[in-house]
């Protein structure tokens, strides 16, 4: 039995898709979660997809004429608390990113 159930074993892992250094799935996968990163760091860092005379950024403001110019002085808890996370989740992205890359070459 213990004979079947290996053979049964292999089976399955040949019919299985190669996530592995030389798959097919992992260098898309790396591709997408690269150009994902990318898209959230541009959407957190800039001041692309801040609303003219609005304040809705996380880091940026912009002002009626369309300049883009950080937040002054004390800028609330939230902005703090949502900057922070920004930051954290940054870094964090960028070693997944950087570990998923290695473990697919």
């Amino acid at each position: 039995t213990y004979k079947k159930i290996k053979e049964i074993h292999f089976q399955i892992d040949d019919n299985m898709p190669a996530f592995g250094a030389n798959g097919k799935v992992a260098p898309c996968l790396g591709l997408f979660s690269l150009a994902a990163y990318c898209c959230s760091l541009v959407a957190s860092y800039t001041c692309e997809f801040v609303d003219y005379g609005k304040p809705s950024g996380i880091w940026w403001a912009q002002d009626s004429s369309g300049e883009c110019h950080g937040f002054d002085g004390f800028t609330g808890n939230r902005r703090k608390a949502a900057q922070a996370m920004t930051v954290l989740t940054t870094l964090l992205g960028g070693i997944l990113v950087v570990a998923g890359c290695a473990m697919s070459c």
